[in-house]
């Protein structure tokens, strides 16, 4: 997903009318980044973060689109991302298992109906988007139970302590970092920005018992 919203599109086509024709298709709900040749695609995906579908061409070249695939699934960055084959020549059976095989997800002979590229691009790039959301959910609930984690064992160990007035303010402030932390567990449902006020709280409640523990001279092991 581009900074626009968009998801973004590479474009691997020597072929500068071909660029022009998917450009007109696709930029109206895509982002398009443009690469001439196999190896300036191969480039492209290690440097453009978030790339959601790739069009290929097959016949390019110095690299044709299947060696270009099949190198692009050897990287971390593009091995799960979704290969359009789209090609004027290669249009045989033999090469369209040649695409898959390369690790394409689809293979187009042209001529084709541009609609039904647009959809199946459109496709695609929900399966990548819905991917990096999941991706992200998971990530984001491993941090947070292991802020929970640490909370808990913050609890217990200052409930071992002599309780003071200074001791008080620590679990207080300990228990608003807890319930920060209950809160991004289940925020999976709230936009963007709700999520960032989240992360924005809870930084906060953190310095916030930093600076009381601190205070308090308490010496924390691990």
């Amino acid at each position: 997903m581009g900074e626009s919203g968009k998801p973004t599109v590479l474009v691997i086509d020597d072929k500068r009318a071909n660029q022009l024709a998917l450009d007109a298709l696709l930029s109206a709900d895509y982002n398009l980044v443009f690469a001439n040749s196999g190896p300036q695609g191969i480039a492209l995906v290690q440097k453009v973060p978030a790339i959601d579908v790739i069009l290929m061409d097959v016949q390019m070249p110095e690299m044709d689109g299947f060696e270009a695939a099949r190198e692009i699934k050897n990287l971390p960055a593009g091995k799960d991302i979704p290969i359009i084959f789209v090609t004027a020549v290669f249009n045989e059976d033999p090469f369209i298992r040649k695409g898959y095989e390369a690790g394409g997800l689809d293979y187009f002979s042209k001529p084709f109906d541009p609609a039904i590229l647009k959809m199946k691009v459109g496709i695609y790039a929900s399966f990548r988007t819905r991917e990096k959301l999941l991706r992200a959910r998971e990530r984001h609930i491993r941090e947070s139970e292991e802020l929970l984690r640490v909370g808990r064992k913050l609890s217990s160990m200052l409930e071992s302590l002599r309780v003071g007035v200074m001791i008080a303010d620590v679990l207080a402030v300990g228990a608003g970092i807890l319930a920060a932390a209950r809160e991004v567990l289940v925020a999976e449902h709230r936009t963007e920005a709700s999520q960032a006020q989240l992360a924005a709280r809870m930084k906060a409640e953190i310095e916030r018992w930093a600076e009381t523990v601190k205070k308090a001279n308490i010496p924390l092991q691990d």
